[in-house]
C-alpha cells in the first residue's frame, strides 16, 4: 500500500509542483494588489491642522489635533463626514470639507452667463447704469453676492448681474495685474504708508472709491488690484482709506483687506472704565432639538450655534457677566420664549445666534440686525469687531423684523455669522478658532459699549 502511495506521488510530483507555484503566484499578486489598493486609499489633509473628534459632527469631543501632512485612510461616511484611519491606529471623524482640496479650496466661484446678452450693471439695483453686456457662456470670478445679485470681476471693472443670469460653479480664473510701478514710485508709496500705522489692501481691480461709506455715494476713483491705501477707520461695511496722492475715501470690506487692529485695541484701552462686569446678557443658539435650522451635508446650524453661543458664554462669564443661555443643550426653544426670558430677567441685552442660508453657494459673511433703533448702536460696536477679526467679509449692520428680537423690551440683536449655504464659510465657521473670534469681537464690543 505504501508502495503504491509513493508511486502515486512521484507520478504527480511535477503537477503539484506546479499547482504550489500558482497558488504562491497568486498570493504574491493578490498581495501586491491590496498594497497597491492601500497606498491609493491614503489621503492627505488639505489643512495645517484639523480637529480629530469622536463623532461625525461638531458637538462631538475633539480627541486630538492632527497635522495637515499626516496620510490618512477613509473607513467610511456619514454624511458630511470621514471616519478615518492613521498609521498609528488611531481613528476618528474629520469634516469632508477640511479633507477634500475640491471643497476646501472653493473660497472662489465662477459665473458663467446663461442669457444671450447679460447687462452688467455699475450697482446692485436695475436703475442703476449698465456698463457693458455679456455673451452667454462667457465667465467671470464672482466677488460678492447680495439679494438675488452678484457682482463679478471684468477686465479692470467690477459690475453687478442678477443672479437668474448665471450659473455658479467653485473655481478662480487667473488674473494678471496690469499696473506697473516704477522704485521711484514705489518708494514714495512706501514712504507714504510708514506714517500710517495700518494698511487696506484691494483683493480686486476696478474697485470703487467713494466719497461716502454706501453705494449712494459718489464714486470718486477706481483702484487696482493690489493698490494700497492708508487705513483711517471703519464705518459700517467699509474702511476709510487715504491715497498715495492724498485722496480719501471709501471701500467695500470685500473687495480689500486691512491689518488694523484698531478696533481691539479701542477696547483693550475701554477695559479699565468699561461696566461690563456684573450685567445681564441673554445668549440664545439659534434652532436646537427638532428644529436643526439650516442643513448642509449632515451639518445642523443648531450644532454651531450652540457652540458660538458656549463659546461666548465662557467669555463674557469670565469677565463677570451674568449670562443666561435659553438652551446650553440640543434642546428645543419657542422663539417666543427667547424674548420672554430676556425680558423676565431684565436683561441689558440678548444676542441670538444664527447662520444663514440662501440659493446660491457664493454668499457670504457676518450680518447683523437690530429692530429698535435703541439696539443700533450696541449692533455697530459688535459689527466693527466682527468686521476687524472675522475671517468672513462684514454686510454691516441691518433692520430685521425676526420674532427674537422684536417683542424685546430691551435691547438685542439677531447675528447671521456665515452662510451654511457657502462650503468656504462652512470650513471655517465650523472651527473652535472661529467661535472663539466671535467671543473675542462680542467681548470687545460690549467692553467699549458699556463704558
Amino acid at each position: 500500500m505504501r508502495d503504491r502511495s509513493e508511486n502515486h506521488f512521484q507520478q504527480n510530483k511535477v503537477a503539484y509542483l506546479i499547482y504550489l507555484v500558482l497558488v504562491i503566484g497568486l498570493v504574491g499578486f493578490s498581495s501586491f494588489q491590496l498594497y497597491q489598493f492601500n497606498q491609493k486609499s491614503y489621503r492627505t489633509l488639505t489643512t495645517d491642522v484639523i480637529n480629530l473628534r469622536e463623532g461625525p459632527g461638531i458637538t462631538y469631543d475633539i480627541k486630538s489635533q492632527i497635522e495637515g501632512s499626516t496620510p490618512y485612510r477613509v473607513m467610511r461616511q456619514e454624511n458630511n463626514w470621514y471616519y478615518i484611519l492613521f498609521d498609528n491606529q488611531e481613528i476618528g471623524w474629520i469634516p469632508t470639507w477640511m479633507a477634500d482640496s475640491q471643497t476646501a479650496e472653493a473660497n472662489q466661484f465662477i459665473a458663467t452667463t446663461l442669457v444671450d446678452e447679460m447687462d452688467v450693471y455699475e450697482e446692485n439695483t436695475e436703475d442703476a447704469e449698465i456698463i457693458t453686456t455679456t455673451a452667454k457662456d462667457s465667465k467671470y470670478q464672482i466677488l460678492y453676492q447680495a439679494e438675488g445679485w452678484v457682482q463679478l470681476q471684468l477686465d479692470g471693472e467690477i459690475g453687478w448681474v442678477k443672479q437668474t443670469d448665471i450659473d455658479i460653479t467653485p473655481g478662480t480664473i487667473a488674473y494678471q495685474q496690469s499696473t506697473d510701478i516704477t522704485e521711484e514710485e514705489q518708494s514714495s508709496y512706501d514712504d507714504f504708508l510708514s506714517d500710517y500705522d495700518y494698511t487696506v489692501t484691494t483683493t480686486a481691480d476696478g474697485v470703487n472709491i467713494r466719497d461716502a461709506a454706501t453705494t449712494d455715494g459718489n464714486i470718486i476713483t477706481k483702484a487696482a488690484l493690489n493698490e494700497q491705501f492708508a487705513y483711517l477707520g471703519q464705518e459700517n461695511e467699509y474702511y476709510h482709506v487715504r491715497a498715495v496722492d492724498g485722496t480719501e475715501g471709501y471701500i467695500v470690506n470685500w473687495l480689500s483687506e486691512s491689518d488694523s487692529t484698531a478696533m481691539a485695541d479701542q477696547a483693550q484701552a475701554a477695559e479699565a472704565t468699561s461696566t461690563l462686569a456684573g450685567r445681564t446678557i441673554v445668549l440664545d443658539p439659534g434652532h436646537g432639538g427638532i428644529d436643526p435650522g439650516a442643513l448642509t451635508d449632515g451639518l445642523y446650524e443648531k450644532e454651531v450655534t450652540l457652540q458660538t453661543a458656549l463659546a461666548v458664554r465662557e467669555k463674557l462669564e469670565a469677565a463677570g457677566v451674568n449670562v443666561i443661555m435659553t438652551r446650553d443643550s440640543d434642546t428645543e426653544v419657542p422663539l417666543s420664549d427667547v424674548a420672554y426670558t430676556a425680558n423676565q430677567a431684565g436683561a441689558d441685552l440678548m444676542i441670538s445666534f444664527h447662520y444663514d442660508s440662501t440659493e446660491g453657494v457664493s454668499a457670504t459673511g457676518t450680518t447683523v440686525y437690530y429692530y429698535a433703533d435703541g439696539s443700533i448702536p450696541v449692533a455697530e460696536e459688535v459689527q466693527a469687531q466682527l468686521m476687524e477679526q472675522s475671517l468672513l467679509p462684514s454686510n454691516g449692520v441691518k433692520f430685521g423684523d425676526f420674532q427674537v428680537i422684536r417683542e424685546l423690551q430691551g435691547e438685542g440683536m439677531l447675528i447671521e455669522l456665515g452662510y451654511m449655504s457657502n462650503p468656504s464659510d462652512v470650513a471655517i465657521f465650523s472651527q473652535e478658532s472661529y467661535w472663539q473670534q466671535v467671543a473675542d469681537s462680542i467681548y470687545n464690543a460690549l467692553t467699549i459699549y458699556y463704558q
